[in-house]
């Protein structure tokens, strides 16, 4: 997977693309966590349509209950993803499985309706 960081002026837009395949998607978001920390910004717009997930329902779960999304939930970050379409259900059981965990993550249709979100 590519991850490419552009710090906004309130939020971190960043941009997935290629595959994740099963068994890495925890050192993915391991990865995007690092990388999201980095920008110095709590707010982050992930443009995941060029993303191809090779991940399960458990192997989410798995990560919905890492250290990561933990601290994730208790510092205050706030994720707005953009899937691809053939993506869309599967963001959607992220978002169930994370806003369980007090993790602020919504799956939006355009970048535009997730910036919209992230400026309230």
């Amino acid at each position: 997977m590519r991850l490419e960081v552009e710090p906004k002026n309130t939020y971190a837009l960043v941009r997935m693309s290629g595959a994740v395949p099963a068994g890495t998607f925890r050192n993915e978001v391991s990865r995007l966590m690092d990388a999201v920390r980095a920008s110095g910004l709590k707010r982050i717009l992930l443009d995941e349509r060029g993303l191809v997930l090779g991940v399960d329902t458990h192997e989410a779960y798995l990560v919905g209950e890492s250290e990561q999304i933990v601290m994730a939930a208790i510092q205050g970050y706030r994720f707005a993803s953009v899937p691809d379409p053939a993506n869309k259900a599967r963001n959607e059981n992220f978002e169930t499985m994370l806003r369980n965990r007090s993790v602020n993550y919504r799956v939006f249709d355009t970048i535009a309706d997730a910036e919209e979100w992230l400026r309230e």
